[in-house]
């Protein structure tokens, strides 16, 4: 597959794109993992690709997994590839942090707070492209075993 975050797979029922299965189903939107693709996205190698629909099953985000942290060669790609992004931000301040712990043993922790603008160097956890009608986002998280960066293409108007 070509470049996986590609906006004409936006809008597409997701009958029309072949070996997904379903992940999630909540009640505002499904979840599909796309289970043969694995690739290159600007040269770095991507996992996990993750499909978005409505409730009509119509693709509305795309996202996909990194396994590692950006590091300022694959930011530069990005940039000639999409343009000065919209935005990079870091955490400001926390104002609430809360651990659910679950019946598996598992925990997950859930933090709320402020953001502010930073530059690269600052070790932004959000970077925010407007690409038309769509926004292109990556998360880079840092922390733990797993360090990992994901990117998400989603079209603006799907979560308001």
């Amino acid at each position: 597959m070509g470049n996986p975050l590609n906006t004409e797979l936006i809008g597409k029922h997701i009958s029309e794109i072949p070996n997904v299965k379903p992940s999630v189903k909540e009640a505002n939107y499904n979840s599909y993992l796309k289970t043969s693709d694995t690739g290159l996205y600007l040269g770095k190698p991507y996992q996990f690709f993750t499909i978005i629909t409505d409730k009509k099953d119509v693709v509305k985000e795309l996202s996909i997994r990194v396994n590692e942290v950006l590091d300022r060669s694959f930011f530069d790609r990005m940039v000639k590839e999409y343009g000065n992004p919209v935005g990079l931000y870091n955490i400001d301040k926390t104002l609430e942090t809360s651990t659910s712990f679950h019946e598996d043993g598992g925990s997950s922790t859930r933090s709320r707070g402020s953001m502010r603008k930073c530059t690269f160097e600052e070790e932004p956890i959000f970077i925010v492209w407007s690409i038309k009608d769509y926004s292109l986002t990556v998360t880079i998280t840092r922390q733990g075993s797993s360090p990992r960066t994901s990117i998400s293409l989603e079209n603006k108007s799907f979560w308001k």
